[in-house]
């Protein structure tokens, strides 16, 4: 699993004094498989596995959610349902919601 960081540095008023902060935006999953499953036209989601052996990271479809599939932007509809081989999946790790599914 890929985390995504993004560096934070606030530097205070007394000279030559910094702070950082590391916040974590989002974390990914290179899946060697992806199972999806829709409830509705705009909700579902994705069980994503790094390997057959590994434990599917599950993780929520919302309206937000892009879809891409041969570098084409798909719609989020219920026909997205089905296995899928490999991908790319970029999640909120505070709310597994997901933010990306690149399918391969």
């Amino acid at each position: 699993m890929r985390s995504v960081y993004v560096l934070i540095a606030a530097l205070l008023t007394a000279p030559g004094v910094a702070q950082a902060r590391i916040v974590l935006l989002e974390e990914a999953v290179e899946a060697s498989y992806m199972v999806i499953t829709m409830d509705t036209d705009v909700t579902g989601q994705v069980r994503a596995a790094e390997c057959s052996n590994c434990k599917a990271k599950v993780l929520i479809v919302t309206a937000k959610t892009k879809f891409i599939k041969k570098k084409k932007k798909l719609s989020v509809t219920k026909e997205l349902t089905g296995n899928y081989g490999g991908g790319l999946v970029i999640y909120d790790p505070k709310t597994f919601n997901a933010i990306s599914v690149e399918m391969y």
